[in-house]
């Protein structure tokens, strides 16, 4: 009995530490962003929003000019944010960008091509 109940014990103990570890992983990408693309030389900068819930990693991107849209497929490996939106075409695009110290950089996968892109904490 007294096994059972310390083997119990030890798997609680184990889910909760790794629970505790992706809530940190996360944390380095939660919040909000300035993310900059340059589209044939033309800079666009755009809001990008990143909340954890529950439910896992959500988002939005966009700006007052162009509207604000949410975000789907969010995934954050400790190293890439992965996530798609809907582009002004009825398309979907699909955004990877790298953390290196507190910043973002990476492609944005359009219909026109991969669009360079980066982002700073606001």
């Amino acid at each position: 009995m007294q096994k059972a109940l310390r083997s119990t014990l030890a798997a609680i103990t184990l889910f909760l530490c790794g629970t505790s570890a992706l809530a940190a992983d996360n944390a380095a990408i939660v919040g909000t962003w300035s993310m900059a693309l340059d589209l044939q030389g033309q800079q666009f900068v755009l809001d990008l929003v990143i909340k954890e819930s529950a439910d896992g990693l959500s988002g939005t991107i966009g700006a007052p000019e162009f509207g604000v849209n949410p975000v789907s497929k969010v995934q954050f490996d400790g190293d890439t944010l992965k996530f798609e939106a809907d582009d002004q075409q009825g398309g979907v695009v699909a955004i990877a960008l790298k953390l290196a110290e507190d910043k973002l950089s990476g492609t944005l996968a359009s219909p026109m091509g991969d669009i360079p892109a980066t982002a700073t904490r606001k």
